[in-house]
């Protein structure tokens, strides 16, 4: 913990940092074809960044959270921490817990790289070593995910849609995007279907230049195909929006980072080592969340038997099936969010849920 304390304050007394190219792919809501655009113009600017970035179309909040970045590793897990403590209207519960997580998660990521750090240059086997990175740094992105988990459950819908802007680009959207779309509330057969014929669309006008990518790693010709890319993903998207209604819209980008469909909901609560008197004051709200999540599933399984017998495989049928369960997995996962807020809030010590974060299983 000192050494972070230390490393921090060293870093607070040298003379302002450059805008970097690494500073520059945080900035979010951008395509690479913007972001490269911006840092051609931007980049080594130690002085007026703020500024800069406004003029060229960033949201002002961000552009004075990258100025005021500091240099060193973790600079996207550091950008990123404290973004929940912007999120409106938190209540005192959510601002002590949220306060309590954010120095020490980030504290035990850097203690993490500093240990990493030391150990690698007394190794010399190349194969070894990239093992033992590659343990560190699944070990960081762990406790990332699972701080997001809490986070994506501690806050409401309402609070998580408002700092959504100001997520970095690599926490803008989480993980099977497409996963998440199909769990929406109230998303339709038809709308399902048309969203499926984008993703097929976008996967399959992609897969040349995916291959390019893939394979030239870098140089005009690699940047040339994440362009492309890039393009047909902002259309796409366009499409995609005039299909999903504003609500819905606004679910998706309420959406905490780093969290898949299946991962959604709250149970990790109940991972965080009750005590006893824990355990007696949840088992009313366990019980009554069971029951709500029961009756939901109960109508998807009614619907889905109403359609056995009808062709299976990839048949309409078969798919209108599949988006009645993965419905019923959004539903029950919106069920279980707002019981797993209140055991976070009224219930679980914030220590435990640290520990919970810090010792993954």
């Amino acid at each position: 913990m000192r050494g972070f304390s230390v490393f921090f304050l060293l870093v607070a007394g040298t003379a302002a940092a450059p805008l970097t190219p690494e500073k520059i792919e945080l900035l979010p809501g951008l395509y690479p074809k913007e972001r490269r655009e911006i840092g051609e113009r931007l980049i080594g600017r130690t002085e007026g960044v703020r500024e800069a970035l406004v003029e060229a179309g960033v949201d002002p909040r961000v552009a004075e959270r990258i100025e005021g970045l500091l240099p060193g590793p973790l600079l996207v897990e550091r950008y990123a921490s404290d973004i929940p403590l912007a999120a409106p209207d938190l209540a005192p519960r959510q601002k002590e817990l949220l306060e309590h997580l954010h120095p020490a998660v980030l504290a035990a990521e850097w203690a993490l790289v500093v240990q990493r750090d030391r150990l690698l240059p007394g190794i010399r086997d190349e194969t070894t070593k990239r093992q033992i990175q590659e343990s560190f740094d699944r070990q960081v992105r762990e406790i990332e995910k699972r701080y997001w988990r809490v986070v994506g459950t501690v806050l409401t819908e309402e609070q998580r849609l408002a700092i959504h802007p100001l997520l970095p680009q690599p926490y803008h959207r989480p993980p099977d995007l497409p996963g998440h779309v199909y769990q929406v509330p109230g998303l339709t057969l038809a709308q399902a279907g048309k969203i499926r014929a984008l993703i097929a669309e976008f996967e399959s006008e992609s897969a040349a230049d995916a291959a390019e990518i893939r394979r030239l790693k870098q140089g005009p010709e690699h940047d040339a195909a994440v362009d492309r890319v890039g393009e047909l993903l902002k259309t796409i998207v366009a499409r995609a929006n005039t299909i999903l209604t504003p609500g819905q819209l606004r679910y998706i980008d309420a959406l905490p980072p780093l969290v898949g469909p299946n991962e959604r909901g709250g149970e990790f609560v109940l991972e965080m080592g009750l005590t006893g008197e824990q355990q007696a004051l949840a088992k009313p709200l366990v019980e009554e969340t069971k029951r709500k999540v029961e009756e939901a599933r109960r109508k998807a399984e009614e619907q889905v038997r109403e359609m056995q017998g009808e062709v299976s495989g990839e048949s309409p049928q078969a798919m209108t099936m599949q988006m009645m369960q993965q419905g019923a997995a959004g539903d029950a996962a919106r069920i279980v969010e707002e019981a797993a807020r209140k055991g976070l809030l009224e219930i679980v010590d914030k220590k435990q849920v640290l520990g919970w974060i810090l010792s993954p299983r």
